[in-house]
């Protein structure tokens, strides 16, 4: 397992962050998701924070968290600090990773 980490940011500061992203995406409090897996059109895509975002390969991903029946991909101009999240829907997930507590 991955201890908890925002990229760019110090470890103090990578809780805050994250409440500030959950915060504007309206998204559950649960535990960082640091891997997530999902189908998508008959693509299988794999988001992992630090690594970059499977839809286009651009930024890298900053969070990953769990909403009403879907979860939130996000990077810099994706969620985080503007513009939206990339969605992977619940039903269509085959993992979910966490961060360790």
């Amino acid at each position: 397992m991955v201890k908890f980490f925002i990229p760019g940011t110090l470890d103090y500061e990578a809780a805050e962050v994250l409440g500030a992203i959950r915060e504007h995406l309206g998204a559950n409090e649960v535990r960082p998701i640091f891997r997530i897996t999902w189908e998508h059109d008959g693509e299988t895509y794999t988001a992992e924070v630090g690594q970059p975002e499977p839809v286009s390969h651009g930024e890298p991903v900053v969070a990953i968290l769990e909403g009403p029946q879907v979860y939130f991909v996000c990077t810099q101009n994706h969620g985080a600090l503007r513009g939206k999240p990339i969605l992977a829907g619940q039903p269509a997930t085959r993992s979910v990773t966490y961060f360790d507590d």
